[in-house]
């Protein structure tokens, strides 16, 4: 029996130092990376302050498929599949939990540092983890094990909830459900004009001669009458017509009704669009440039809805609907020339539905990184007499482009979408600060941010933030 507990002692004394030495080593390899929004250091002191839940044993059988776990071994600091982790990456994470069990082999073995350890390993496998500060933290503790038999059969490591991917058949779920929407929003024809469209149409054609393959004879002005044996190209001109149609435009007013469930359990749960709008009726010959990414639908019926309400007072100058590359794979993507942006003019519903719902179709988004600031700057491009430039922002995705920022040189309101957990991603934050812009959230404008000087802090939501070389740092949580 002494042997035993000699062999139980020295094992626990010598995992406990691989521990401590794993930690180390990853620590010196994670603060080798670049500035971020969280250090590690941060991340493992924030992990450290969280109250832990406890219960006899979490079963991992009762995820849903947005949860993934991330196993590794009792009393152990490795991935058992580290490919997995990698993964992720790319993925929109939510929340992250660190689970492990309170057994112990030794009372001088370091809990703290084999967390420490596992956290290190988990921000080397994933660094964008430090660049997000929406992420949820929390710590589960497994009470049942009474041996060491028990705790290796319990699940140890990490759940990561990730937003879930977005597809095609999702995407036309999203739509027929705003279009079902849509139709339970009772509205009546106020007038309909008929509007005269004339567009230059070009036409190419045959000269009747043909051009000479050589291009020495091209510059000297030879023609020929047949193709010949070479199979001259043909000689062409341009002819220029004009084409007239007549566009109808249907002009509404709403019924005096009470909006259907159908509706409100659609869009209104979070109505964050149209009460930023109503608060802001100062604002008129807007471009809003919106993101209609997966997961946004509740947000961009919104808008549609809005411009159907208001589109008489001609409020909305432009619509620029982005989808962060058209179906792009992340590896294609490249700074400036993501594409997927589409704009239409703000005169008629239909063209606005018809156009919002096509880039939606085209996209494939909403899991990682997206491009607005290219949307910005496109969509000012095509609407540079717009009087104001309102985002419509994701507020679970970074934006992918921010070294572009020193092309916007207009302000940027920003209405964030999706921030019901009171936090506001710093990129947006420093998007509105860098651009002389504001933030719109369901319960606050903050317009004064460019009032702030290096070393002033500012509550936004429910953190505390502090300007420190032109960037914001969040300081605590309310």
């Amino acid at each position: 029996m002494a042997f035993a507990n000699r062999f139980i002692n020295t094992t626990a004394i010598n995992m406990n130092r691989t521990v401590k030495a794993l930690a180390f080593l990853i620590l010196l390899i994670a603060f080798t990376g670049g500035v971020s929004a969280y250090t590690s250091d941060q991340i493992i002191s924030n992990l450290r302050k969280i109250k832990p839940n406890t219960v006899d044993k979490v079963d991992i059988r009762k995820l849903d498929k947005a949860q993934i776990t991330l196993k590794m071994g009792f009393a152990s600091a490795v991935f058992m599949q580290p490919s997995l982790a990698k993964s992720l990456r790319t993925r929109t994470i939510q929340k992250i939990e660190l689970i492990y069990t309170d057994f112990q082999l030794s009372g001088t073995f370091n809990q703290s540092e084999l967390n420490k350890a596992r956290c290190l390993l988990l921000l080397k496998a994933i660094p964008q983890i430090k660049e997000n500060d929406m992420i949820e933290w929390g710590v589960t503790v497994q009470t049942a094990a009474k041996n060491r038999v028990d705790a290796r059969k319990m699940f140890h490591g990490f759940i990561i909830t990730v937003r879930p991917p977005s597809s095609k058949a999702h995407t036309r779920f999203e739509i027929s459900m705003m279009e079902e929407a849509l139709k339970s929003v009772e509205m009546e024809i106020d007038s309909v004009e008929h509007r005269e469209i004339k567009k230059p149409r070009k036409k190419y054609l045959h000269t009747g001669m043909y051009l000479p393959i050589s291009k020495r004879k091209r510059v000297k002005g030879v023609l020929y009458k047949r193709k010949g044996i070479w199979n001259r190209p043909r000689q062409m001109y341009v002819q220029i017509d004009t084409v007239t149609r007549i566009k109808k435009i249907v002009h509404y007013k709403p019924k005096k009704t009470v909006l259907s469930r159908k509706y409100l359990s659609f869009a209104v749960l979070d109505s964050t669009f149209f009460t930023v709008m109503d608060r802001h009726k100062d604002w008129n010959n807007i471009l809003f440039v919106t993101d209609v990414t997966g997961s946004m639908s509740r947000y961009s019926i919104q808008v549609l809805l809005w411009h159907k309400l208001n589109y008489l007072d001609k409020r909305a100058r432009q619509f620029s609907f982005f989808n962060d590359g058209d179906n792009k794979s992340t590896l294609h993507k490249k700074i400036g020339s993501t594409g997927g942006i589409y704009h239409v003019k703000g005169e008629t519903y239909e063209d606005v539905e018809t156009e919002i719902f096509k880039t939606m179709n085209r996209g494939g988004g909403g899991d990682g990184p997206e491009n607005d600031v290219e949307a910005l700057i496109d969509g000012i491009k095509s609407c540079p007499d717009a009087e104001q430039v309102v985002l419509v922002a994701d507020n679970w995705s970074n934006v992918r482009d921010m070294e572009l920022l020193e092309a916007l040189n207009v302000p940027v309101k920003i209405i964030i979408c999706g921030s019901n957990s009171a936090i506001v991603n710093l990129h947006y934050i420093e998007l509105a600060y860098k651009t002389g812009g504001s933030i719109h959230t369901i319960e606050q404008d903050i317009d004064n941010l460019m009032e702030l000087g290096s070393g002033k802090s500012i509550k936004i939501g429910g953190r505390y933030y502090l300007i420190k070389d032109g960037k914001f740092v969040v300081l605590s949580h309310t």
